[in-house]
């Protein structure tokens, strides 16, 4: 599998130029390391939703977020999915945190690229289903990004079973373990919206990792 370089190289911090060819090489080697240790696994489950006072419902359980429900707008329902690169690749990194400082840089930019692109892979498996059903997704959101706070993570958890399933357990500051892991909720509603990148809803304003669209 080829490692993405555009998306390793963003969370570099290389900003409108290239990596030179020694540090693709390290790249290259990094990303093979990384594969061969990850476990990716995902789990999802669709839930009724709806939007109404600037909250999202799901269920019984309400997300007081303006900007997420402006963003999912008119909704039926939402997916919530879990994914993780499995607690390999958190040795790894422990690993080269002791032993080796620049490939565990580089490993940490390759793991934050490779479960990104395993979420993307969930989430476009969603929209085709939901699309062969005659509906419409918005994309997929997380708790931590915008005004979505994590104290909604151990519910997502809870509903999906991520621990049990997959692994995800949350630290006692509402972070995921494995550190690799993503909680995002999609929204599936019966009309089609404009596309709208997370990093467009997100109000950080100093991250080094945002993406302009």
């Amino acid at each position: 599998m080829q490692a993405p370089y555009a998306e390793i190289s963003r969370y570099l911090g290389y900003k409108g130029s290239a990596p030179d060819q020694q540090t693709k090489l390290l790249i290259d080697e990094c990303y093979a390391e990384l594969m061969q240790v990850a476990t990716p696994r995902a789990v999802s489950k669709q839930l009724p939703a709806q939007t109404a006072n600037n909250k999202v419902i799901i269920c019984n359980h309400t997300i007081d977020s303006p900007k997420f429900a402006k963003h999912l707008g008119n909704i039926e329902s939402v997916y919530l999915l879990c994914i993780t690169l499995g607690i390999g690749v958190d040795k790894l990194l422990l690993t080269y945190s002791k032993t080796h400082v620049t490939k565990q840089v580089i490993m940490q930019a390759c793991a934050a690229a490779a479960i990104e692109e395993f979420a993307d892979q969930q989430e476009d498996e969603i929209t085709k289903k939901v699309e062969s059903q005659g509906l419409f997704t918005r994309k997929r959101f997380s708790p931590g990004y915008g005004d979505v706070s994590l104290e909604h993570q151990p519910w997502m958890l809870n509903q999906t079973q991520a621990t049990k399933l997959i692994g995800i357990e949350l630290t006692d500051s509402l972070m995921l373990r494995p550190s690799k892991s993503v909680t995002a909720i999609i929204g599936v509603s019966k009309t089609k919206s404009c596309v709208v990148h997370k990093c467009d809803i997100c109000t950080q304003t100093n991250c080094a990792y945002k993406q302009n669209n």
